[in-house]
Order: C-alpha cells, then structure tokens, then sequence
C-alpha cells in the first residue's frame, strides 16, 4: 500500500524487499520451475514487453538486499515494525507466503501474515487497509494498458489501483499513450513506462504463470490463452486425420 508512511516516500525499502525476495526457489516451490520471472508489470507478447530488460532490484542478492535496507534507514531491520501482509485463507496461498515470510527474515523485515476470506481481502484493499497484499491480475483485453491502468493514480482504491501507486511521471505518460494508436510510437512509450514501473517497484512482482491445454491432433485452431471465451467458433475438424488417428487412439495402452 503506497499510502502507508513507510513505503510511500521509501524506494530503497521497496528495492530492498524485491532484492531479497528468492523468485528462482519461489518458481520451483510452487509453480514447478516453468512460470516466467517477472521483470516488470507486463507479460511477454504484450506491445511494450521488453524481453531483454533484466530488473536489477529482481536479481536475487541478500548482501544488496541488507545494503538498500541501511540505506533506507533499517540497517539489519533495526526500527523497522513489523509489517502486515494479508492473502487469502488457503493453504497455497499461506504456503507462499510463508516462504516470503522467511526471505524477508533472513534481512531483518519482519512480516506478519494474515489469512483471510477472499470478499474480506478485497474489504481490506480497497478500504486501504492492507499495508502489503498478494494478488494476481488476468488481462481483460490483450493491450498493455490494461495492465499499466491498476497502477494509475486517479484509479487508486476502491478503483483498480489497489497499491495506491500515485506516480506523476507514470500518469504523464500513460495519459499520453492512451490518446495515441498502436503504433511504433506508443509501443516505445509502452517499453518506457514497463522499465519505469518496475524502477519504482511499486509491488514485487512475481510471476507470469504458464498454462497448458491439450486437443486432439485433429481439432484445428485450437490455443490455450488468456482470452479463450468465445473461441470454439473458430474450432474445426480435420475429418481424415481424425480417421488416421482415432484407431490409434483406441489401441494405445496407458
């Protein structure tokens, strides 16, 4: 919560955290090892990702971590109270938390995690209570403003803006790529405003999570994304390769 004294005017405690936060354990622990670390706020695919852009407050590095921390006036945590985190109330979610919980401790945060019912941490953030929260985002729309646009000032809580992010820079910039095309231009505007957002960690930002789907070898233009509602009217069905596969099908032996 950007509101909160202790972040609002603390970039080195926000860096700080992000720096000791293990994102390589944390993909292994709970996503496999096949999520994709985020850099930033926009997935890959996206007009405005940058692929090539490695956030240097992401790269794992405790000695740096404890560094920012003195910087930001908690040399070893010292003076610094303990800072309440809420997730919802299942086991994953505790479970990741938790191994958060314990990253942050090797540097000396202290955080204390609070689980409760979804509606109750919806109540928390929009209320601006939650002085740290986790939460995911699923793209309405595949542009990168919809992304950039819960980090926008005027959308601060209740609105989208739960962080309560409120950047004068972020918001020049993203009101002046909402009034321009896709085009080359906003695209350069977006790649700025992703590397700027992930500078200002305004959240750690976790992962990209990979889905998988499987069809039949004879279904035609079938993907699995984000954006899957109303799809099957695109479906079909290649009838002689269903005939050479189906026997196949039926033989196999699991």
């Amino acid at each position: 919560n950007m509101e909160d004294p202790l972040f609002k005017n603390n970039i080195k405690l926000r860096q700080a955290m992000a720096a000791a936060y293990d994102g390589k354990k944390y993909n292994e622990l709970f996503h496999n090892g096949i999520a994709i670390q985020a850099q930033s706020i926009l997935p890959p695919d996206l007009a405005g990702h940058d692929p090539d852009y490695k956030n240097p407050h992401l790269q794992y590095n405790v000695e740096q971590a404890k560094k920012l921390l003195k910087e930001a006036g908690y040399p070893e945590g010292k003076g610094l109270p303990p800072i309440e985190m809420y997730i919802t109330a299942s086991s994953e979610s505790r479970q990741m938390a938790e191994a958060f919980r314990d990253m942050m401790a090797a540097i000396g945060v202290v955080i204390k995690v609070n689980t409760v019912p979804w509606t109750e941490l919806q109540q928390k953030v929009s209320k601006r209570q939650a002085p740290m929260f986790s939460m995911a985002w699923g793209a309405d729309y595949p542009d990168a403003e919809n992304f950039f646009q819960i980090l926008y000032g005027p959308n601060k809580a209740p609105g989208a803006n739960g962080t309560n992010f409120d950047d004068a820079k972020f918001n020049q910039m993203l009101e002046k790529s909402s009034i321009l095309q896709d085009s080359p231009e906003r695209t350069k505007l977006y790649k700025e405003l992703y590397r700027y957002t992930g500078e200002q960690m305004p959240m750690i930002f976790g992962f990209h999570r990979v889905s998988f789907g499987l069809a039949h070898g004879w279904m035609k233009n079938v993907k699995t994304h984000e954006f899957s509602s109303g799809m099957t009217k695109y479906y079909d069905i290649d009838l002689s390769k269903k005939a050479e596969l189906l026997p196949k099908l039926k033989g196999a032996k699991i």
